[in-house]
């Protein structure tokens, strides 16, 4: 048990990393999908997905890379806006996109289908919006949701599995970037995204995109300099926001792995008070003629099963923190949803930490009632051996203690710092 908490603290901070950073998107073919942005010095707009553009920008390139570069070229954006169907209005966050946004990523609806005019009023609900406020029902195509005060026809369903372009930010509608601005809002940047064209890599494309846009510089930023096109792989999490996550997650992957050393030091305690409780068995065992390096062999192999063990009982510690992930809800609009269940790289990873920590803790145990000595230990004498034992036990409990102090020092300033940031004055509602 005390194994299992330690793999199990690593194993969980490590499902959440597989799934914001290293999952691909639930698209076809993920890896022929880029990211496109021009190279200019400067932009008027930036999202977490990279520069955005006006619409008009957007299908001058859309006309002059598509069929030569790229099989499809889309843009996206997002809003929140108040959306009401039975009942009160709602906050919800939701895709402003091109006609041909789902075409590009290859997606297929859960339920009727996807609009491909840019100017229908039309809207595609989100899987969870579907789930959660019409109750799964097939009728929902063919209803009017009001976005905002304006009438919109439901004409399809997400796939379950697809949240947005950010793995774990989930969409609840998608909506023609047309009829949104037929609606009377606001003219909407967007940021772009592309699928190569079949045998034509990334690098090959970004040379042939940068040729071709250098020839139109773009009119509504004339002063700007283009220096040509920059393609970066379609992952579930942007650079922008990958960097930052990616340091908080190591942040808590090793606090997990702090954790997973204190729980190696206390069994490691154990199983040197095992040994020395077993001296006189060992010493028994010596003088009939086994080989010290078959007793270290053992006791390795037993703190191998020990740790093993608790490798598996980590898992499960894991998927049931993991779900606890899921159902947290953060203070903000729309989903922000992480599907941390423990998958193959995370039972891999689980019994691979368990080998190791039952190899590395299981060693000095081993060595202690490898270099028993016989005669002391046969008389009951055997003192000496004993007081090493509890030296080394004592150093386990001294590390055991300083891991603990900085594991509780760091987590309540990382409790008084999120009180803080969720309780601060920002001066308005």
């Amino acid at each position: 048990l005390t194994v299992g908490l330690g793999v199990g603290a690593t194993v969980s901070i490590y499902t959440v990393a597989e799934a914001t950073l290293l999952r691909d998107l639930p698209v076809l073919e993920p890896d022929r999908l880029v990211r496109f942005a021009e190279d200019r010095d400067r932009y008027s707009s930036q999202g977490p997905e990279g520069p955005r553009i006006p619409v008009e920008r957007y299908e001058q390139l859309r006309d002059a890379l598509t069929g030569t570069v790229f099989a499809g070229f889309a843009g996206h954006n997002r809003r929140t806006l108040s959306l009401r169907a039975d009942g009160p209005s709602f906050s919800a966050i939701g895709e402003l996109t091109t006609g041909n946004y789902f075409e590009v990523l290859g997606l297929q609806p859960s339920a009727g289908r996807f609009y491909t005019d840019a100017e229908e009023p039309s809207i595609v609900i989100g899987h969870g919006l579907w789930q959660s406020r019409f109750g799964g029902r097939q009728d929902v195509v063919g209803r009017t949701i009001s976005i905002s005060g304006h009438p919109f026809t439901v004409v399809g369903v997400a796939p379950a599995d697809y949240a947005s372009t950010i793995g774990f930010l989930h969409m609840d509608f998608f909506v023609p970037i047309g009829a949104y601005e037929g609606a009377g809002w606001p003219r909407a940047n967007v940021t772009l995204l592309a699928r190569l064209l079949p045998g034509v890599e990334r690098e090959t494309a970004e040379a042939r995109a940068s040729a071709v846009v250098t020839r139109f510089p773009p009119e509504f930023d004339p002063g700007a300099e283009l220096r040509g096109a920059r393609l970066s792989a379609m992952t579930s999490t942007p650079p922008s926001l990958a960097g930052p996550l990616a340091g908080f997650l190591a942040m808590l992957f090793a606090m997990g792995m702090l954790v997973l050393l204190i729980a190696g030091a206390n069994v490691a305690g154990i199983l040197l008070a095992r040994a020395a409780r077993r001296e006189r068995e060992t010493a028994v065992r010596l003088a009939l003629g086994v080989g010290r390096g078959r007793l270290a062999r053992q006791w390795i192999l037993e703190s191998v099963g020990l740790f093993g063990a608790g490798g598996v009982i980590g898992v499960g510690i894991a998927a049931a923190v993991s779900r606890g992930i899921s159902r947290i809800s953060l203070p903000i609009d729309g989903g922000i949803a992480v599907d941390a269940a423990p998958g193959v790289g995370a039972l891999a990873l689980a019994l691979s930490l368990a080998i190791v920590a039952g190899v590395v803790f299981g060693t000095v145990p081993a060595l202690h009632a490898a270099r028993s000595k016989v005669s002391p230990a046969l008389r009951n004498g055997a003192r000496g051996t004993s007081r090493r034992s509890s030296r080394a036990r004592g150093v386990f409990v001294t590390a055991q203690l300083a891991l603990s102090v900085v594991l509780l020092v760091a987590a309540t300033l990382f409790v008084r710092t999120t009180h803080i940031n969720m309780n601060s004055d920002m001066g308005f509602e």
